[in-house]
């Protein structure tokens, strides 16, 4: 396919997305008004217009590669382009991501940072047992005490019993004290009992049948009815103003459907999407990949930047590895770096880093201590935890990709160029803007809320929070609290 078919192919697919994206931002608004007449509404402070623009922009994203040999080979690259991440950065919140390494170390205690980045911490099983270990001889001592003083309690009691037990012989049942026979026909003592229950309500001591008519005559209704219960109720306390959570990673929205109908045509492969809200005044540079988290090379690497001012602008430096069959046989090219690590290990309490392969290590151990202690048996038995634990190395010379620092482990990078698409271009609110570009095809659209939509957003995500830990019956998945998000940490 001719470059200039394959240009008109992507005017038309990138005109089906603008309209794909305006008939879905209309359909969202049709079912924003239906909900607004059943939902409650969200707060607002009260001096704010709903209806001004808040600074808030709604960013979505997505990375489209067409590495065929035809489109590689059509073209003259640049043989050693420089790339190179921005010294002070952030990163997007994921919990998909944290997700998945609660599932890989449901042991740990795993913290998402405000700056995107993620915390693991675990607890040393041979410490964990030690710790098991005196508890349980604690509780062993005061339950042999317990179980002592009860036996003192019981003994004392037989012994006072059995005294009691010898009659006195000079106590006679005759000097015991009687009741005259005369007293159930004595009229006096009859008079002097207790009147029954019925005549004391007759008599004004509880509702009567006449105060009983009178409440029904004014209108007030008894301690029984239900609908006075559900008077006394208190009422569900409104949440207050609050923000939604900022530059949390979520999936195409309105870019989704234009998307798909761009790879039908063109057969690209989409290798980066992303969708995240973008606080007010933040313009530190976002790093969208992980590559510093994994062994294995990651293709695509790369970053964006927000730039306020007028109009609003936005900067994409990515750039793709391939396999240089377009370069000479003789071609050799340094691999690029690699991403700063966005997730790191430690262990417990002394905060000291280990390698991920140590905190899988700790994590399997743990697990088996775990399953021990669901067994009820004496822990003197256990000897799970007797296995070599990490050495100074592994805990200082490994990083969480868990490659040693000989670099021994490091698998090899398995490409042999890359290519690089650096470039700034002005945002228009709900205008999709394309980076043209024959292998990575970024296509980026923003919206800016107002202040009403950005209140909503956080009234949504507050009752979402709370219905989950309403069906967990704990907290939900814990994000970076708003206002410690957008006091943002220069990297």
């Amino acid at each position: 396919m001719s470059r200039p078919t394959i240009t008109l192919t992507l005017i038309v697919c990138l005109s089906w997305l603008t309209l794909l994206q305006h008939e879905a931002s209309a359909q969202r608004q049709e079912a924003s008004a239906s909900e607004e007449e059943t939902a409650p509404s969200a707060p607002i402070p009260e001096d704010l217009d709903p209806e001004a623009p808040a600074g808030w922009h709604r960013i979505e994203l997505a990375v489209l590669i067409d590495a065929r040999e035809e489109v590689l080979n059509g073209e003259q690259w640049p043989s050693y382009p420089t790339v190179t991440y921005p010294s002070r950065y952030r990163r997007l919140l994921d919990p998909v991501r944290r997700s998945a390494l609660e599932q890989e170390f449901p042991s740990a205690v795993i913290t998402a940072l405000p700056s995107g980045e993620i915390e693991v911490a675990l607890e040393d099983a041979t410490r964990v047992l030690s710790l098991a270990l005196i508890e349980e001889q604690t509780r062993l001592a005061q339950e042999a005490a317990k179980a002592a003083a009860a036996q003192a309690i019981i003994a004392d009691a037989i012994e006072e019993d059995s005294d009691q037990q010898a009659p006195d012989q000079d106590e006679s049942p005759s000097t015991m004290s009687q009741k005259p026979l005369d007293f159930i026909d004595n009229p006096e003592e009859q008079a002097a009992q207790p009147p029954p229950l019925d005549s004391l309500l007759d008599e004004g001591y509880g509702f009567s049948a006449a105060d009983e008519a009178a409440e029904n005559m004014v209108g007030l209704p008894l301690m029984t009815d239900e609908s006075l219960l559900r008077e006394l109720e208190e009422p569900e306390p409104v949440p207050e103003p609050m923000l939604p959570t900022p530059f949390v990673k979520g999936p195409l929205l309105s870019l989704a459907n234009g998307i798909a109908a761009v790879q039908r045509e063109t057969g690209d492969r989409l290798e980066l999407a992303a969708s995240w809200l973008h606080a007010p005044g933040s313009s530190l540079p976002i790093v969208l990949d992980d590559s510093g988290d994994t062994l294995l090379p990651v293709p695509l690497q790369g970053f964006i930047q927000l730039r306020y001012g007028d109009p609003l602008k936005i900067g994409v430096n990515f750039w793709r590895a391939t396999a240089g069959n377009y370069m000479p046989a003789t071609f050799v090219m340094t691999p690029p770096p690699k991403a700063p690590q966005s997730i790191s290990f430690k262990m417990l309490p002394a905060q000291a880093k280990i390698s991920r392969e140590a905190a899988q290590d700790m994590q399997r151990r743990l697990a088996t201590l775990e399953e021990f202690l669901a067994t009820g048996q004496p822990l003197s038995t256990f000897s799970g935890t007797q296995e070599p634990t990490p050495t100074a190395a592994a805990r200082e010379g490994e990083g969480a990709t868990g490659s040693s620092s000989t670099g021994d482990s490091i698998p090899e990078w398995g490409y042999r160029h890359i290519i690089h698409v650096a470039d700034t271009r002005a945002l228009e609110d709900g205008v999709v803007r394309y980076f043209d570009h024959p292998v990575i095809k970024v296509v980026v659209t923003h919206k800016e809320l107002t202040w009403g939509e950005v209140y909503t957003l956080g009234y949504e995500e507050h009752e979402a929070r709370k219905r989950a830990e309403h069906t967990t019956g704990s907290e939900g998945p814990a994000t970076a609290d708003s206002k410690a998000i957008n006091q943002q940490t220069p990297r």
